[in-house]
């Protein structure tokens, strides 16, 4: 109102209660705009072992990491790649937790 501006600050705090797992995104927009730049599932827990793989349309393996705070930015040897759809697999395990792979599909926005 009457051209006045205001800041909040927001902090996310894991409970103690909180389930350990792992979630991940159906997408991502690798723009440079600091919003959603990399693909990299959100971990809730600790991990023992961490295995991410990105494979593109031919079955091209374009990424991968054993490192959580790595993530996707949507290139390959340098090179931005289409915007579409990419399989990932994910073997990970969390501390108390017997070992697990996922695997799924994220789309790249161009």
């Amino acid at each position: 109102i009457n051209g006045c501006k205001g800041n909040d600050t927001i902090s996310v705090i894991k409970k103690p209660d909180c389930k350990d797992t792992i979630y991940i995104a159906n997408a991502f927009t690798p723009n440079g705009d600091g919003k959603n730049d990399l693909f990299k599932p959100i971990v809730l827990g600790q991990t023992e072992k961490y295995f991410l793989m990105i494979y593109n349309r031919y079955g091209q393996p374009v990424f991968s990491t054993t490192d959580l705070g790595s993530g996707w930015d949507g290139k390959f040897k340098g090179q931005l790649q289409p915007g579409g759809n990419y399989i990932y697999s994910l073997h990970y395990k969390l501390s108390g937790f017997a070992e697990e792979y996922k695997s799924g599909s994220v789309i790249l926005i161009r």
